[in-house]
C-alpha cells in the first residue's frame, strides 16, 4: 500500500500504465479468476486499463494484486469472488478496487497518525516529524501533479519560474525526485546569478521608491567584493526555482 501511496498510477505516462496494467491484470485473471493469460480476451483488457486510469488512479499498479488477494482471502467488505463465477469484467474489478480503496485509506490514514514507519523508512519521532512528512508528501503530490499536466498539455498551474515555491527544489532534489546532468546545473547556477545582478540593477534604477533603490544599490556595491556571500545567497534561491522549472517548463 505504501509503494503504491508513493507511486500512483497518475503519475505514470499513458504508454507505461498500459504496459504495467497488461501484465497485472491478466494474470490476476489468471490466479484468481482461473482465465488463462493467453485466453484473456483484449477488448476487456483495454476496457479495464482505462477504466483504471480514470476511476482508480490514485493507487499503484503495484496494489492490483494485492486487492485481489485481500478479495481472496474475504478481507474486502461486500465483496465475494465467488459470486463472480470466473468471470472477469469491469463490474467485478470495480467492486474489488473500491472495496480494497477504502480498506486502503483507513490503513495509509492510520500509519500516518501513528506516527508509523513511511514509504522511505523515516520513523516519525514526534509530531513535527509528521507534519514535515506531510508537507513533502504534498510537494511531491503537486509537482508530480503539474509534471503531468505540462506532458498532457493541460491547463499548468505554474507559468513561470518565479512562481515556484522556495522549499520545493530542497525537498524534490533530496527525495531524488528529479536530478540534472552537472553541466545544466552549472549553467543554470550562471543564469541565476545573472538574473539577481539584474533583478538588483532594475530595483537600483528604480527611484519611485527610493529606499529600496537605495538599498539595491548597496547591494551592487557587495556584489562587487569577490569574498561577499550576498550574490550567492541570493542566487541559490533563484537557481532551486530555475532547477524546478526545468522540468515543468
Amino acid at each position: 500500500m505504501i509503494q503504491g501511496f508513493e507511486n500512483p498510477i497518475r503519475n505514470m505516462n499513458d504508454e507505461d500504465i498500459a504496459l504495467a496494467l497488461s501484465v497485472t491484470l491478466p494474470i490476476c485473471a489468471e490466479l484468481y479468476c482461473g482465465i488463462k493469460k493467453s485466453d484473456f480476451n483484449e477488448s476487456v483488457l483495454i476496457e479495464c486499463i482505462n477504466y483504471i486510469d480514470n476511476n482508480f488512479s490514485n493507487i499503484g499498479v503495484i496494489e492490483i494484486k494485492q486487492a485481489f488477494d485481500m478479495a481472496a482471502s474475504n478481507k474486502l467488505n461486500n465483496v465475494d469472488l465467488k459470486a463472480y463465477y470466473g468471470r472477469f469484467n469491469i463490474s467485478m474489478l470495480g467492486d474489488i478496487l473500491s472495496a480494497y480503496q477504502f480498506e486502503r485509506n483507513k490503513v495509509i490514514n492510520k500509519l500516518l497518525d501513528l506516527h508509523e514507519r513511511n514509504e522511505v523508512g523515516e520513523t516519525f519521532i514526534n509530531e513535527v516529524d509528521h507534519k514535515n512528512f506531510i508537507a513533502r508528501q504534498e510537494v511531491i503530490y503537486e509537482f508530480k501533479t503539474e509534471l503531468q499536466n505540462v506532458r498532457e498539455g493541460k491547463e499548468r498551474k505554474y507559468k513561470d519560474w518565479s512562481q515556484i515555491r522556495v522549499h520545493w527544489p530542497r525537498i524534490l532534489i533530496d527525495r531524488g525526485i528529479i536530478e540534472l546532468s552537472a553541466k545544466r546545473k552549472e549553467e543554470l547556477w550562471e543564469e541565476a546569478k545573472k538574473l539577481v545582478v539584474a533583478q538588483t540593477r532594475l530595483t537600483a534604477s528604480d527611484y519611485t521608491n527610493i529606499y529600496e533603490a537605495k538599498g539595491a544599490r548597496q547591494i551592487l556595491k557587495q556584489f562587487e567584493n569577490p569574498k561577499d556571500q550576498t550574490l550567492k545567497q541570493k542566487a541559490e534561491v533563484i537557481y532551486g526555482k530555475l532547477y524546478v522549472w526545468e522540468f515543468l517548463k
